[in-house]
């Protein structure tokens, strides 16, 4: 049974993403950007880094994973009004 962590992309994560008009990028997905007022992936593809307009992929594909850096929260003094 899939998790909803198993269907975020992971950064760190090699994928393959195919667009609209068959032409695919295969790379490492490096988070989130926003372009103007569009959402894009950022993918490391040979040594470029990319911003893949999510409005024009087709589909994205899982090549190799990378398990999720879980980072320890520091624990929050909280907030101190003197």
């Amino acid at each position: 049974m899939q998790t909803e962590k198993d269907m975020e992309l992971t950064r760190g994560s090699r994928y393959s993403v195919a667009f609209e008009k068959g032409d695919a990028i295969a790379g490492i997905f490096k988070g989130y950007s926003v372009v103007g007022s569009e959402t894009a992936l950022v993918i490391e593809s040979d040594g470029t880094i990319r911003f893949v307009m999510v409005n024009h992929i087709r589909s994205i594909t899982l090549l190799e994973s990378k398990t999720a850096e879980t980072k320890k929260k520091k624990e929050d003094p909280g907030v101190y009004y003197g």
